[in-house]
């Protein structure tokens, strides 16, 4: 897990490459959708600030992605903010099941495009796509549902 985080004797080497790169800034600014739907809505300001941040720092790490702070940050809040997440929404979400299902897929999501990235697979940054999509949804869910 140390190594996972805290890399940093390959500071300065790019996790990706700039095709990669403008597609998760992309996904990472969509996160911006669930803040001005909760804040339209009337949820928690709170918590709509944490998932402003979460894009921010995401959208931060993926403009220059390298082995960095801003890397350690994007993954230490991003989990931070799937905890609250997943607390707000099983405490909240009438249909757990389906809430379930979805963060299911984001940990599944998130997990394939670790793996497929260490292992050299062309393809890593669609399920790190996907990751995000199903991670909105799953807050979308959650905002919804307070």
């Amino acid at each position: 897990m140390h190594k996972f985080l805290f890399n940093y004797e390959s500071n300065g080497v790019p996790i990706a490459n700039s095709h990669e790169s403008k597609c998760l800034t992309f996904t990472s600014l969509l996160f911006m959708i669930p803040v001005i739907y909760g804040l339209i809505n009337g949820s928690p300001v709170l918590y709509s600030v944490i998932i402003f941040v979460t894009s921010i720092l995401s959208y931060n790490h993926w403009k220059n992605p390298t082995y960095s702070i801003a890397r350690t940050a994007d993954i230490c809040y991003g989990t931070f903010t799937f905890c609250i997440t997943f607390i707000l929404g099983v405490s909240s979400v009438k249909m757990t099941l389906l809430f379930l299902f979805g963060v299911s897929l984001v940990v599944w999501c998130f997990m394939k495009s670790n793996n497929t990235y260490s292992d050299g697979y062309k393809y890593w940054y669609i399920y790190h796509m996907m990751f995000h999509m199903f991670s909105i949804i799953c807050i979308l869910i959650t905002i919804s549902a307070l």
